[in-house]
């Protein structure tokens, strides 16, 4: 995919990131008084999402992207009435593994490349409600960025 915003400001696309209406939260050292590092991600117009960056956000006027995906899904389709006795109902669906690669050439003079694997838990509680819970590790070919491990919960 790509997007060139040819004659605006330099820097107006966003390359990377989380995308808009994510939450983010980093982890801190513990003696930090500040408050937590949660963000709120509030929707920028021009911005193309690069997985494996999901923590960085490159500015660029233009931007070249290419990615891939492998995806493999082990259904389970196993459930309990009750979650210990008291709970709603739970449903575990399936466990998916998948391996990517992303690549991102910005402003015709940088690339961005990253390569990695994600693992999730897919479930359902009440019948209704599906919750996804993550784990997904980038390893970044750009000198000075450390490798990046998420972990998420999806609604």
């Amino acid at each position: 995919m790509g997007r060139f915003l040819p004659g605006a400001p330099s820097g107006l696309l966003q390359v990377g990131g989380l995308r808009a209406g994510q939450i983010w939260y980093t982890n801190r050292e513990s003696q930090q008084t500040a408050s937590l590092p949660l963000q709120l991600q509030p929707g920028i117009a021009f911005s193309e999402y690069l997985r494996g960056y999901e923590d960085l956000e490159i500015r660029a006027r233009d931007a070249l992207i290419g990615s891939a995906t492998y995806q493999y899904r082990v259904p389970i389709d196993y459930g309990w009435a009750s979650t210990l006795w008291l709970f709603p109902s739970l449903f575990v669906r399936d466990v998916g593994v998948e391996a990517f690669g992303s690549l991102a050439r910005t402003d015709n003079r940088a690339n961005h490349a990253a390569v990695g694997a994600s693992a999730s838990l897919h479930l359902t509680f009440g019948q209704a409600v599906p919750v996804s819970l993550y784990y997904q590790y980038a390893y970044r070919f750009e000198q000075g960025l450390d490798h990046l491990h998420l972990i998420g919960l999806g609604l």
